[in-house]
């Protein structure tokens, strides 16, 4: 076990350390594309972005997934070769159909624009869905250095490529170009660092003993996809790409840091779970103290991009993107919750509940496609507003259902969670007063106000939360 735990600790560092050099590459790429490009332009690849991930999950079928927890004795040869080529057949299915429903998509979203971007977009789905393998067995490993370095050195080409082509002129062919790049670059260096070669072997039976559960999972990760983009689908359907774009602008400013943490936590905790998953109080030592540490990274971040939001977006985005300012704060407290959904997840998924888990996701997806249908009528931020409802009605279900699989109760759960929220409204309502008060330059006032809000929130931290706060620290100096 000291083993295990000194590679997950060097696995987060590594994935923490990625994730952070990823963000300010995106952050920076982002503030200049976002002066080159136009509102639509984004608005287009919000739609291509969706496509692909539903078409991926589709045709991935949760076998990654499946090698990941699976015992050793069940990953031989002939079994990884079974999964990779019926992963490469399924891709190149899923590339061929993205092809096709390109001119349906199109008309369907009255974006003519769309079509040959999206078609171009089809070999993100081969590119994706063929490192598949050689990313499981780095998880399985805890090789998470390798992955981390990977996805950043895939994020800063892509980057390069998107600025040349977006200072040349080629607008929405700079977004493209960047998806393309990344998912080349990021497979290529996943591969190499694997040192894993499919050989010339497949297997029906042995592929029908990951099918049943990976299907479960899929149908959880498209339900879940479903839910997380369903108001793409209804502002491209409703208002169009300009308002389609700033909202996906808006979502990506904090969806990256968001998503960030979640997938770096559910490379760690699937392993780690699926590890101790005999080992019920191993696994809830585990579990509260990984939620723990994401709120306190993650609430205090996601609400101060809330407090921030009218300055966030004016310096980096620059002006005539109002829109995006109006819906940034809702999107932001929104996706505070997605760390603790993500290891709630893989605490099913590690249990073999996937069956349980999809129908926990199904619920999550009717509180906010429901939010969402009934935000649409109140405009753009009536949509922001219904997501995040449906996010917030989820977590008793989602939560609960998790916590009674390894013996605890949703209040065990929000024991852990609520100290963390009190100081990250505290703070937020400090940044938020400050705000008004302070007349600075953009940036100088950014940083102020970001230095207030790290005090407010370690301040408030030491009166509610000292005894897990000192917890965590030893943990984290100790390794």
């Amino acid at each position: 076990m000291t083993s295990m735990r000194t590679q997950v600790v060097r696995g987060s560092y590594w994935g923490a350390s990625s994730q952070i050099l990823r963000f300010l590459v995106s952050l920076g790429t982002l503030t200049v594309l976002a002066r080159y490009l136009a509102p639509a332009d984004f608005g287009i690849i919000a739609v291509i972005v969706t496509a692909a991930l539903l078409t991926q999950t589709l045709a991935d079928l949760g076998l990654s997934v499946c090698l990941v927890r699976q015992p050793p004795e069940k990953l031989t040869s002939k079994a990884l070769a079974t999964v990779f080529w019926f992963k490469l057949g399924s891709a190149i299915a899923a590339a061929c159909f993205m092809v096709l429903a390109a001119d349906f998509i199109a008309a369907l979203l009255d974006m003519p624009d769309l079509r040959l971007p999206l078609q171009a977009s089809a070999i993100v789905c081969i590119l994706t869905l063929v490192h598949g393998v050689p990313k499981a067995l780095l998880e399985r490993e805890l090789r998470f250095g390798a992955i981390a370095g990977a996805e950043f050195f895939g994020a800063l080409a892509g980057a390069l490529v998107a600025l040349g082509l977006a200072i040349a002129g080629f607008g929405i062919w700079a977004l493209i170009g960047q998806h393309i790049v990344f998912a080349g670059v990021a497979t290529a260096i996943m591969a190499a660092c694997a040192r894993w070669r499919p050989s010339l072997e497949f297997s029906w039976s042995l592929l029908s003993q990951f099918v049943g559960f990976g299907v479960r999972y899929s149908g959880s990760t498209l339900v879940s996809l479903l839910s997380n983009h369903a108001d793409r689908g209804i502002i491209a359907s409703s208002t169009g790409a300009i308002p389609l774009g700033n909202y996906a602008v808006a979502a990506q400013i904090t969806d990256f840091p968001s998503k960030s943490i979640s997938e770096l936590i559910q490379r760690l905790t699937l392993s780690v779970l699926s590890k101790t998953q005999n080992d019920d109080g191993r696994t809830r030592y585990i579990y509260l103290r990984t939620v723990h540490a994401c709120c306190v990274v993650a609430f205090p971040m996601m609400l101060g991009i809330a407090a921030l939001s009218d300055q966030i977006i004016t310096l980096v985005l620059g002006p005539g993107w109002e829109l995006a300012a109006q819906v940034l704060p809702y999107l932001a407290i929104a996706a505070a919750l997605s760390p603790v959904n993500s290891i709630t997840s893989n605490l099913y998924l590690a249990r073999g509940e996937a069956g349980l888990h999809l129908r926990m996701t199904l619920l999550g997806t009717l509180f906010s496609v429901v939010g969402m249908l009934i935000g649409a009528f109140f405009g753009l931020e009536g949509i922001a507003i219904g997501r995040l409802a449906g996010h917030i009605l989820v977590i008793g279900p989602l939560w609960g259902g998790g916590a009674r699989l390894i013996g605890l109760s949703l209040l065990h759960v929000l024991r852990v969670v609520l100290p963390v929220t009190l100081s990250s409204m505290i703070m937020w309502i400090g940044v938020s007063g400050a705000a008004s008060l302070i007349d600075l330059p953009i940036p100088l006032e950014i940083m102020a106000l970001v230095a207030i809000g790290i005090c407010l929130f370690s301040l408030t931290q030491i009166i509610f939360d000292r005894p897990r706060m000192i917890a965590l620290m030893n943990y984290i100096f100790k390794n």
